[in-house]
């Protein structure tokens, strides 16, 4: 395995988004900086919805914006 690119199999990430008491893991986002670091833990059922229209328009700005990276990385604005 490629140290500079760690890939955690499918089942490592799985048992990240199992459920614990009534919580549900939304979501798994592997903290680059820090492989053992998942920083979906904190995204609830609000954030989820923000982060979910997030990469909806990123998937529309790579697939259709000839020059995706001035749109991708303008800044976010809350609406």
């Amino acid at each position: 395995m490629d140290e500079h690119y760690p890939i955690r199999s499918a089942f490592s990430l799985l048992d990240q988004a199992r459920r614990i008491g009534n919580d549900r893991h939304l979501i798994c986002i592997e903290d680059p900086f820090v492989i053992s670091h998942d920083l979906g833990q904190m995204v609830d059922k609000f954030s989820i919805k923000v982060l979910r229209k997030e990469f909806e328009r990123a998937a529309n700005v790579m697939q259709h914006d000839p020059n995706p990276w001035i749109t991708l990385f303008e800044p976010y604005v809350l609406g």
